[in-house]
């Protein structure tokens, strides 16, 4: 397109952008409004950027970086309403700032390029950036190459699933070795998009990648080696056995880099070992490494000198009132639905469902420092290679503690302990030392340093299994005095050493509420709760329940009315009732009934201050949230059985249906997020209680599905998608008046490559596979433009019933449309080979299909075959014969 500016209009709009140099804010609220004003009026409004940006070398850099960020802030919102030609133009302005003789304009021009990449997949131009990988100018290289790896970053599974990854792949391959830094780490860091996505042109390249990866185990650069240490960690979790030819050498490597003076490249190498004891690596590999590894493991769990900045418990602060933001618990959140732990790494956040709730494995609970540092990532590497090598690890390790341990420093002593605390599970030989060991923690109590005493109950309590099962040569009655008493008499002084001791102390937390602070009051009621989550069901026995209820239910009598402390209660009320499960049910309609209050009373407060925001204060959603929580729990723990008091009326409160209604439409997100969550759990346990409320729910819960969601509202949006799953299985054929709008926003979301929350992605899918399973006939004719992202987000997941009935969706409707998969059947022979253990059902319908479509080939199978990975050709003839 060609295009030539009015010279009157381009003044204008110059002087608008140099508004944003002043100070003003009024200046600058007034230059929105014009741009706005511009956009809205001027069709050519873009190139004008475009040519300002691009065209206009003589002009101050600053008015030209201004234009290039306006135009890539604007081109996203707009980009479906900009006329072709336009947008022609723009990527013309685009490729040329790349030469451009400003480096603010060529760093701009590389956000441009993915801006319009993912809006457009504008596929010829990485041809393009690949030609100029070559360039004589190295800022124009490495410009290109910042381009491309904001692509690769923004854009994975749709780059990784063109034909375009293979040549791009091997010039970042060849690139990786690349005089120029910054080309080697935006080589490699582009390369390591790929690997977790499984992209299947990438991984015929994997052996070369690994190659080209031993040669850069020994670069200088410290961000080159952590990258190099992220790319072995990913391979070994998706594909471990193509590092086995040079394992000894690999393992070398991450041992020589745990102890890299960078701290972010030590703890990438040691997430290695976390990785490797979860995949193939077995102990009689690990035993003969125990020599050289313990001691970078106990290097690494010393508190850094960073660490040391950002602690804040380390002095005696038992007087010190506790602050109003204090109060609130840390732990508490509104529901999250997720699909099922990943095969991979475990996620940084855990949400309720099939995950593994936090237990007292957690080095984040006696630690200041929140960050995933070196500190945890080698204290849980230890914990893990304890589980594998067991009793073997002692001899080598105890000499190594006890050296710490008599250390005159006392990052060195907390070290020590903080260790001890990380083999309890794995070590069992422990039990022998313990009659010696436990004397010395119990003495470490009285150390001066609180975060040594705090890390030695810690400790104490990862032993405390051994208290009740006392060898017969030790007196019980007094080890327990010894054991207890100094637990309880050593930790005043400091919050921390008392919380920690607060999670260690259960048979004596009713009776030494008056010694601590409100907040490590709240503390202790944390203790039934990681009772709760830790033991689950076995909780739901009469003795239990008698000894661990009536003081809980006490205190929520006492403080039902106390805004400080219900909080706490109500999140150990849910933990309660999803492990009693049906035990809870003699507590059930008290609770429920004080949750519909609270949340009716709560909503009309907010309605009071909405209105008249000068005669009534503000109120804290937070209680609305918290009840629906717990009943969501008390929905989860029983099961069928709460039909029969969902649907009861508690006066004055309204009945419970007008109240979730009012929720799912409130404008908190995280209120709607609780309401979602609740909603798909009474599908779950009394659907027929909701059942006549469907056709005004589900016209909300379908425009709570935004495929374009900001990461804010996120989590409303994966719940809104989870209960949609869930109530299609029991709505079944009555489901047919929404199938249609819930696909125009669930199949967009599943492919929206930009999702933070990854559970979201995996939801839809799982509700597009159930919409599949109860109405196959509907959701089939689609089936071509989500089979891919389909595969790839539910393959990785972890085997369970949900993820089971959104496979048997698939095959239903690949069973009604088998061209629907097209060349995309790689995906699904992939998501196919990654269950461990389907049902034998889910396993028929898996040959079947894969027998229909070998047939389907005739001859041409083998060839299609042979393009495959190995492993996938490996598994599906071994357990499909195909």
């Amino acid at each position: 397109m060609n295009f030539t500016p009015n010279q009157d209009g381009l003044q204008q709009l110059i002087q608008v952008l140099l508004c944003f140099k002043s100070l003003d804010n009024q200046v600058q609220r007034s230059a929105v409004d014009k741009l706005n004003a511009f956009n809205s009026e001027v069709p050519d409004y873009f190139c004008y950027l475009a040519y300002i940006f691009a065209n206009m070398p003589d002009t101050d850099p600053y008015l030209r970086s201004l234009a290039g960020t306006q135009l890539k802030n604007s081109l996203q919102p707009n980009f479906a309403l900009i006329a072709p030609q336009v947008i022609a133009y723009v990527k013309e302005c685009v490729v040329k700032s790349i030469m451009d003789a400003e480096d603010s304009i060529k760093n701009i021009s590389a956000t441009l390029v993915t801006t319009i990449y993912t809006q457009d997949k504008w596929p010829e131009v990485i041809p393009h950036l690949i030609n100029f990988f070559e360039h004589p100018d190295v800022k124009i290289r490495e410009t290109c190459f910042s381009a491309i790896n904001l692509i690769c970053e923004d854009s994975t599974q749709s780059v990784g699933s063109s034909e375009l990854v293979t040549p791009l792949v091997q010039k970042l391959i060849q690139n990786m070795a690349n005089p120029s830094v910054k080309i080697r780490r935006l080589s490699l860091n582009s390369c390591n998009q790929f690997i977790l996505v499984k992209s299947p042109g990438f991984s015929n390249l994997m052996p070369q990648f690994v190659q080209a990866l031993y040669q850069r185990t020994q670069d200088p650069d410290p961000e080159v080696r952590k990258y190099v240490c992220q790319s072995f960690v990913m391979i070994a979790e998706v594909n471990i056995d193509i590092l086995m030819p040079e394992i000894e050498n690999l393992i070398n490597f991450i041992l020589h880099v745990c102890g890299d003076a960078d701290e972010d490249v030590a703890r990438e190498a040691c997430e290695f070992w976390l990785v490797a004891a979860e995949h193939s690596i077995d102990r009689f590999e690990l035993e003969p490494l125990l020599p050289r590894l313990l001691p970078v493991l106990l290097k690494g769990m010393v508190y850094s000198e960073n660490d040391m900045t950002l602690l804040t418990g380390n002095s005696n602060d038992e007087d010190v009132i506790d602050r109003d933001q204090d109060f609130k618990p840390r732990h508490h959140r509104s529901q999250l639905h997720a699909s099922g732990k990943p095969e991979q790494a475990p996620p940084k956040e855990e949400p309720r469902g099939d995950f593994d709730e936090d237990d007292d494995d957690d080095y984040d609970d006696d630690d200041e420092v929140e960050e995933w540092n070196l500190r945890k990532c080698s204290a849980a590497a230890l914990d893990v290679i304890s589980t594998i090598t067991e009793n073997e690890m002692l001899p080598h390790l105890l000499p190594l503690l006890t050296e710490q341990l008599n250390s005159t420093d006392w990052k060195n002593r907390e070290a020590g302990i903080l260790a001890l605390g990380a083999i309890a599970d794995g070590c069992n030989g422990m039990n022998a030392h313990l009659p010696g060991v436990l004397p010395v923690l119990v003495k470490t109590l009285k150390d001066p340093v609180p975060l040594v005493r705090s890390i030695t109950c810690w400790t104490i309590g990862r032993y405390s299994r051994w208290t009740v099962t006392i060898p017969e040569n030790v007196n019980k009655n007094e080890f327990l005095q010894q054991y207890f008493a100094p637990v309880l008499s050593g930790v005043n002084g400091n919050k921390k050493v008392q919380e920690a001791a607060c999670r260690r102390s259960w048979n004596r937390t009713y009776t030494i509420y008056r010694t601590y602070t409100s907040n490590s009051f709240l503390c202790l009621s944390k203790i039934p709760s990681t009772l709760a989550d830790a033991v689950k069901g076995s909780l739901n026995e009469k003795r239990y329940i008698d000894l661990i209820m009536p003081p809980l239910l006490q205190k929520y009598e006492l403080l039902r009315e106390d805004p400080q402390h219900i909080f706490s209660l109500m999140e150990c009320l849910s933990s309660m009732a999803e492990a009693l499960g049906p035990g809870f049910s003699p507590f059930v309609i008290p609770i429920w009934g004080y949750c519909l209050q609270l949340i009716s009373h709560t909503l009309h407060m907010w309605q009071l201050h909405s209105q008249n925001p000068d005669d009534y204060q503000d109120v804290d959603k937070d209680y609305i949230i918290i009840s629906l929580d717990l009943m969501s729990s008390i929905c989860n723990g029983m099961g069928n059985q709460a039909e029969a008091f969902v649907s009861r009326n508690f006066p004055p409160s309204p009945p419970l249906i007008p109240l979730l209604f009012a929720c799912l439409k409130d404008v908190s997100a995280e209120v709607r997020q609780s309401a979602y969550a609740l909603l798909g759990d009474l599908a779950l346990s009394a659907f027929n209680y909701v059942k006549p409320s469907m056709p005004q729910i589900m016209p909300l819960l379908i425009q709570q599905i935004d495929p374009n969601v900001e990461s804010a509202l996120s989590s409303a949006c994966n719940n809104a998608a989870w209960a949609g799953g869930e109530i299609a299985l029991h709505m079944k054929e009555e489901m047919t008046p929404y199938v249609g709008p819930l696909l125009e926003r669930l199949v967009p979301l599943l492919k929206n490559e930009k999702v933070t929350l990854k559970a979201l992605n995996e939801n839809a899918a799982i509700t597009i596979g159930r919409l599949g399973y109860i109405l196959p006939d509907m959701v089939a004719p689609h089936l071509e433009h989500f089979i891919q992202p389909w595969c790839l987000n539910l393959g990785v997941i972890r085997d369970n019933l949900e993820k089971e009935s959104a496979f048997l969706g698939m095959c239903k409707m690949i069973e009604k449309n088998p061209n629907g998969v097209g060349d995309k059947l790689v995906y699904f022979c992939d998501a196919v080979v990654r269950w461990n253990k389907p049902s034998q059902d889910l396993n028929n319908f898996f040959a079947k299909i894969l027998h229909g479509f070998k047939q389907l080939a005739g001859e041409q199978w083998e060839q299609i075959l042979s393009g495959y990975p190995n492993y996938i050709q490996q598994k599906l003839k071994e357990r499909y014969g195909v």
